[in-house]
This record gives structure tokens, C-alpha cells and sequence, in this order.
């Protein structure tokens, strides 16, 4: 599924939960915000998007812990849940989906592959998060890839929860 069609079918079940999501994103310097927006309608479900690049930054707009990056990495699981909840805080959003990563070219600072990947994910009090790999030879690519697993992720979790 393309990732507009799959921005629609996210927006249609929030809508149909009436909840609001809220994005903080990494790697995918703010793709996850700008697809989601290009659903007719969004702003029915979206107020907020946060693109926190820098660990100062994901700190300082977020309230990612400096000893939670320096002790698991940038990243890692425990950062993006920590930006999910950060975003969840400053939004009051029902839903929250988070992004740091590598999207190459090559390894990162950290030593991670391109194409690694963690998301957190918040709806409400269930609290998720998942490392895992996204395939791409591009850095676009691998961005690209990184929103629809997300959304899809989501869309999954939605319909799954009560």
C-alpha cells in the first residue's frame, strides 16, 4: 500500500476512535507529518509533529533523557519511547508515534546499519515500542519506508486495542 492511501485509512481510524496523533520524528526529518497532511481532512486528527534530529534537541522539546541516549544510543527503543511520551505530553494527543534511525548512507556514528530503525508507539496507556529494519538502497527510500511500516504499525495497533 502506498503511503497517501495509507495516510487515509490512518486518518479514517482515528477519526472513527476520535482520537488526535501527534509524530516525533528523527530520521525521518518530518516525511511521517507531511504524508500523514496530505490526507484530505487531517487536521481533524493532527495538531502537532515534532522533528527532534539532534540528541539536544530531542532533550530540550521532548525530555529525552541525556543518560537514557548516552546509556542505550540514539538509537534505540528506550529514546523512541521517550520521545512517543514527550510528544505525548506536549500535544495531549491520544496517539503517538516516534521515529529515530539510520537512514544511511552506511553505518552511523553509533555503528548502526542503514536501514536500522526504532519507533515508539503510544495509544492511550498502551505503551509500545520495537527496533527492527526497514529496506531501501536510498536514504529517501529507507525514510519513505520508515512512515508506511509506521503508519501501518499503527493502523495495526488501532484496530487491534480497545
Amino acid at each position: 500500500m502506498k503511503t497517501n492511501q495509507t495516510a487515509e485509512l490512518l486518518l479514517d481510524t482515528l477519526r472513527k476512535k476520535k482520537y488526535t496523533i501527534t509524530f516525533a520524528e528523527s530520521c525521518t526529518g518530518g516525511l511521517m507529518s507531511s504524508s500523514f497532511v496530505d490526507a484530505s481532512g487531517a487536521s481533524s486528527a493532527f495538531e502537532y509533529g515534532f522533528v527532534t534530529y539532534s540528541k539536544e534537541a530531542k532533550n530540550e522539546t521532548l525530555g529525552v533523557s541525556f543518560e537514557t541516549i548516552d546509556n542505550f544510543g540514539i538509537v534505540s527503543k528506550e529514546v523512541a519511547l521517550e520521545m512517543a511520551k514527550g510528544a505525548i505530553a506536549k500535544s495531549r494527543a491520544d496517539v503517538a508515534i516516534s521515529v529515530t534511525g539510520c537512514a544511511g548512507p552506511g553505518k552511523d556514528d553509533e555503528g548502526n546499519e542503514a536501514g536500522t530503525v526504532c519507533f515508539g508507539f503510544i495509544i492511550k496507556d498502551i505503551i509500545l515500542s520495537e527496533k527492527t529494519h526497514i529496506n531501501g538502497t536510498t536514504r529517501n527510500e529507507i525514510r519513505e519506508n520508515a512512515v508506511e511500516y509506521a503508519f501501518q504499525r499503527i493502523i495495526y495497533f488501532l484496530n487491534n486495542t480497545d
